[in-house]
């Protein structure tokens, strides 16, 4: 497994926060969530983390806001995003954003996710 990752989660799905969550406590990652933007935007800059996953459409902010605003404030953080909109129009929306390492369509692959976290 290597070492343990500390993850944030930004999604307004709380089932799919809950599924995320017991995948990465699985493999004895530590975590924190965020159920919008906004709240995810607060922690990400007032915390560290190895890996941030975020979802792309939100209420409040949605996530191109949140990765561009903690992209601002802490230049050097990583992003996943994830989305259950169409591959194309997503790949639109993050094609100018640098610190995206991958998107992941929902119905997310939980072995993709963990392999983006445990290589971040």
């Amino acid at each position: 497994m290597g070492t343990s990752k500390r993850v944030l989660l930004i999604d307004d799905e709380q089932p799919i926060l809950e599924l995320f969550s017991a995948a990465l406590a699985k493999r004895g990652h530590t975590f924190d969530t965020a159920e919008n933007g906004r709240i995810g935007f607060r922690k990400a800059t007032s915390d560290e983390y190895d890996l941030i996953i975020c979802d792309l459409h939100m209420p409040e902010w949605d996530g191109i806001d949140s990765i561009k605003g903690i992209s601002m404030v802490k230049p050097h953080s990583r992003f996943l995003v994830v989305s259950g909109y169409a591959e194309n129009v997503v790949a639109d929306e993050v094609r100018n954003l640098e610190n995206v390492l991958a998107v992941l369509m929902k119905p997310v692959d939980l072995s993709k996710l963990i392999q983006y976290v445990e290589s971040s």
